[in-house]
């Protein structure tokens, strides 16, 4: 989650429009960096410690509308070029050295196998453009998704919301004011109908993208800007407010404790967001802001102005910028395994530097203390000049992941057989929320004979990865193939994924729309089965669903009844065993480590499958069901390798390569030469 960069927290002199500085401010300024941190380092007690951007949000509007508010009351006017100077001082030379840092870093820890390094050289750019938020949003999907935790640029995308604030909202003042001006109207009440307007337009649109288009709702500035909103009119009420609001701690513990609630009871997979809940922690931020205005020597105040705490909020900005990518770099250089108190010397590291750089590089160059950005002219010129350096830097890394390599000669084979190394390239996978609309058929039918298909492909995510091996035996026999894939979802109608703890993207309702395609697929199958259709085979990550007693039960029941059905038509089936989950992301370990540390023992591999294994055995009995079990070919007597020769076999942890399907072709083409055999298990002896 990203951090928002905010007004200076330097004392500023009382003035007409009420700016002064506001120790408790950067107190909540904290609060609000601390939650994100301890969300970030995995700190259990706060899975909602991401709602600290929503808290910043609130603080900027606050504090930039203040700023323009007070300008225009002192001159009559807006300088658009002196704020645009301003932002620049307080932002760039921070983010400009932590982005160099940090494609340092990436050069030296991060590899190119799994788009690490030419991730963070996009995100980089991205960044420096003022994009972050819309690259991230198209290249990882949700923030909460597993390919954005790799990313180690991924805080910037809330720079970029407020950047892009930065871009439109003093322009929209100024009119407003101006248009206040010559109709002889109040400025400030003009401005905050403005921010009236803006913020529930935003509002309406937040709440109505959220089930729909979460990525846009999360990500987007205009699905953000009503939470500046909220800063803006809690201004307008502490400026036109000559006496204090009443109950102003009760207003301050109020919001304090919708924050903190917020933090501890929402989580990244039970909570959609940001919609309507995103406004408890921002309307609390507002509450605290006003509370403390008024009241100086409540305890909630004095204990958000003690002075560590006033400290964190003064280093807030460069503590988020370091503090992420630090911690992403060394999860993945370490392949997950850094532990609780590897983090925690990394937060302190991010409390260091933070320091150093509020110290040395934030305060000089914000008040002119070094001619680096002494002048108007000079401050643009390094912004531009740093902002060029550091896309050449990352388009440096983006090329030395192409020519590169941190491994020594003696993996040449293993670096070769990466950079070969293919993953499944099907589009049949099924998009959520399901639409009861199954993909285009043609889309789906792989193999290149005519006619309706003889095979019919139906899982999860491991039955893409099946794909190709599944199509070249279609293609050796002369028949088609048809493929129906939904990620997390497996082929088995009537089960519920939630028993298995299985969360769906937000949106895409409590079960991806899992029940109601598996149904569609079996239909379609039993519909097909007269136009030809000989074989299902059935495939899924089958462990992942089984973790629990009830799962079992209820994947053991589902999968006896839909291979009965299937049977019942005279439909053959093969049942794809468990295979191998390995102990890493095996790219990223082979590109790290020796290849037997990337490998997993044949007595863990099916200890880790044995509840599934058993379940599907006891469907293999029932006449014309076979059992196509992987480890009988991908593990020896003692381990399961990640190589084979010159192919890597596992894209990820699980999933085959192609060519790690391609394996078990001569194991699965006897299938198809008889359309009801004996059920028996190819590839060796039952275990």
């Amino acid at each position: 989650m990203g951090i928002a960069p905010l007004a200076d927290a330097t004392p500023a002199p009382p003035t007409q429009a009420g700016i002064s500085y506001r120790r408790h401010v950067d107190g909540l300024r904290a609060v609000a960096v601390l939650a994100v941190v301890a969300f970030h380092a995995g700190v259990p007690f706060l899975p909602g410690g991401y709602v600290g951007v929503d808290v910043f949000f609130v603080i900027s509007g606050f504090l930039i509308t203040g700023l323009l508010l007070r300008e225009f009351e002192t001159r009559a006017d807006i300088s658009l070029i002196g704020f645009y100077e301003r932002r620049v001082r307080r932002l760039a030379p921070a983010l400009l050295l932590v982005l160099v840092v940090t494609l340092v870093l990436g050069a030296v820890f991060l590899v190119p196998i799994g788009g690490e390094q030419q991730g963070l050289a996009k995100s980089a750019i991205a960044t420096v453009l003022l994009a972050s938020n819309i690259w991230l949003a198209h290249a990882t999907g949700g923030y909460f998704d597993a390919p954005a935790a790799s990313q180690p640029l991924l805080h910037t995308w809330s720079l970029s919301v407020e950047e892009q604030f930065y871009l439109v909202w003093p322009s929209l003042l100024l009119l407003a004011t101006r248009w206040a001006s010559r109709r002889d109207r109040e400025p400030a009440r003009v401005m905050a109908l403005v921010l009236a307007v803006v913020g529930l337009a935003s509002l309406g649109l937040s709440i109505a993208s959220t089930p729909t288009h979460p990525d846009f709702a999360f990500y987007g500035a205009p699905t953000r800007a009503w939470e500046f909103a909220i800063g803006g009119l809690a201004f307008y009420v502490v400026s036109r407010r000559s006496t204090p609001l009443p109950w102003s701690q009760v207003l301050s513990w109020a919001g304090l404790a919708a924050i903190l609630w917020s933090c501890a009871s929402f989580s990244e997979t039970a909570t959609p967001f940001p919609g309507w809940r995103a406004g408890i922690p921002a309307l609390g931020a507002a509450l605290v802001i006003l509370g403390g205005e008024h009241d100086a020597k409540g305890l909630c105040t004095r204990m958000l102005s003690w002075q560590p705490m006033v400290f964190v909020g003064l280093i807030s900005y460069s503590l988020y910028l370091w503090h992420w990518p630090l911690l992403v770099v060394a999860r993945l250089d370490s392949l997950g395994e850094i532990g609780p108190w590897g983090i925690a010397g990394i937060c302190l590291l991010s409390f260091v530097l933070a320091w150093l750089t509020y110290r040395f590089v934030e305060n000089p160059l914000r008040h002119r203390r070094i001619a680096l950005m002494a002048t108007r002219r000079s401050t643009f010129a390094t912004g531009v000049a740093g902002s060029v350096g550091v896309i050449l830097l990352a388009a440096g890394l983006g090329a030395w992941a192409h020519v590169g390599w941190r491994g020594d000669g003696a993996q040449a084979s293993l670096q070769t057989a990466l950079a070969g190394m293919r993953k499944s390239r099907t589009t049949c996978g099924q998009d959520r929320p399901y639409s009861r609309t199954l993909r285009n058929e043609q889309g789906c039918d792989l193999a290149t004979a005519n006619g309706k298909p003889s095979i019919l492909l139906w899982g999860d995510s491991h039955a893409d990865a099946m794909a190709a091996m599944v199509d070249a035996a279609a293609r050796q026999r002369g028949i088609r193939m048809r493929l129906r894939y939904s990620p997390e979802c497996p082929p088995l109608p009537g089960f519920s994924t939630v028993l298995a703890g299985v969360q769906f993207p937000r949106g895409s309702g409590e079960d991806g729309g899992c029940a109601a395609y598996n149904a569609d697929v079996l239909a379609e199958a039993l519909r097909l089965k007269h136009d030809g259709l000989a074989t299902v085979v059935l495939e899924a990550h089958w462990p992942a669903y089984v973790g629990t007693p009830e799962a079992l039960h209820s994947a053991s029941t589902s999968l006896m009844r839909t291979v009965s059905q299937l049977r019942q038509v005279g439909l053959h089936v093969v049942l794809v065993a468990p295979g191998v989950d390995q102990p890493h992301e095996v790219p990223a370990c082979l590109a790290r480590e020796p290849a037997e540390l990337c490998e997993t023992t044949r007595v863990a591999a099916q200890a880790n499958r044995q509840a599934a294994f058993s379940m599907l055995q006891r469907a293999a009995r029932m006449e014309g069901v076979q059992l196509l079990d992987p480890m009988r070919v991908l593990c020896d007597r003692d381990a399961c390798p990640a190589v084979s020769g010159n192919a890597v076999l596992y894209s990820d942890r699980h999933h085959l390569t192609v060519a790690g399907a391609m394996h078990l072709l001569p194991a699965f083409l006897p299938m198809l030469e008889s359309s009801a055999p004996a059920a028996h298990v190819v590839g060796g002896a039952r275990p």
